[in-house]
């Protein structure tokens, strides 16, 4: 007998997908990873940018025409790579427990569409898609015999090491290895802000922040308090603690230290990325037609699928607006 697949209400495609799955998902995304979204990326899209035209007002010293002055232009180029979500749940999880009650009866009794458990599914389900998509933006790496992992190059594994080899970007050593002593974290801060690009000490101070691993902030706050807050300052503003250095925000990324200590095998890495938020760019199709979002039941296996297809990729703007440690 042929497998039959029953599309349930809650199957969506294309632009529906979109609106139920994908823009929840990539704004819960972008709000963790403080960086730029491009949408509507197919395979490969450049990015164009224009520098500051400076050096054009000179003295005139009689009629001509004089020349001065250059528009910099230049491009990227940002590739996406094809991910896709799979998902299965079998009825028989639940059997003789309190979610049983939540589960069709009879013949339906495998069909979780329509269900309190598929909505719970979902959710968990984008919940984990956002884990992944941030894990692969900072540290995946398309040359890894991880299939988990080679989706995307990440910021910290694979660009960012490219730029420091090259001597393309400052780079701060920050004792990764061993844990900071008192003082560390403010030093390394400190190094990394002087030896930014003048590029990015051009920047207004708004558009900047210092994304810092766990390590590296807890020990910072410590030198706050030690200090108290002399060399910095750190507000709790709604409950949510404002900590800058040298005016500017530092962002913890907890998970930063969770990638390195379980995924690369690394304890005490200290990593700090001073630059624009703006500078870092995470691109997908998330609004393309080729998206789908579905949900399914299978009568011969008699499980509920659920799948999404997709395509995402990272880069940067440009090497002049990082200055890192780790």
């Amino acid at each position: 007998m042929a497998t039959t697949l029953q599309q349930k209400q809650v199957s969506y495609k294309g632009n529906n997908a979109t609106q139920i799955f994908f823009q929840p998902l990539f704004k819960d995304v972008v709000g963790l990873g403080a960086f730029k979204l491009m949408s509507n990326v197919r395979n490969k899209q450049k990015m164009g940018f224009v520098n500051k035209l400076e050096g054009i007002v000179q003295k005139k010293t009689g009629c001509g025409f004089t020349p001065s002055g250059k528009l910099g232009v230049y491009d990227r180029t940002i590739s996406v790579n094809p991910a896709k979500i799979n998902l299965e749940i079998c009825n028989d999880e639940f059997k003789n427990t309190l979610w049983e009650e939540k589960t069709k009866s009879g013949n339906l009794q495998y069909d979780l569409t329509g269900t309190e458990i598929m909505d719970i599914l979902l959710q968990q389900a984008r919940e984990g898609a956002a884990a992944d998509i941030l894990k692969l933006f900072w540290f995946g790496d398309t040359a890894s015999d991880d299939i988990l992992l080679n989706v995307a190059d990440g910021i910290w594994q694979v660009h960012i090491p490219a730029l420091v080899a090259q001597n393309l970007i400052p780079y701060t050593n920050t004792g990764s290895g061993s844990p900071l002593a008192a003082g560390d974290a403010t030093d390394y801060l400190q190094e990394v802000f002087d030896e930014a690009p003048l590029a990015l000490k051009g920047l207004p101070v708004s558009m900047k922040a210092f994304m810092v691993s766990g390590s590296v902030y807890d020990a910072y706050v410590k030198d706050l308090q030690a200090a108290n807050l002399a060399i910095g300052v750190a507000l709790t503003v709604n409950g949510v603690s404002d900590v800058r250095f040298n005016g500017i925000p530092v962002i913890p990324n907890y998970l930063w230290d969770v990638y390195d200590s379980v995924d690369l095998g690394l304890d005490d890495m200290h990593r700090i990325l001073y630059t624009t938020p703006q500078n870092l760019v995470f691109a997908t199709d998330m609004t393309s037609d080729l998206n789908s979002f579905m949900v399914f039941t299978d009568d011969l296996t008699e499980k509920t699928y659920v799948k999404a297809n997709f395509d995402l990729g990272t880069n940067y703007v440009h090497e002049s607006l990082f200055s890192v440690g780790y």
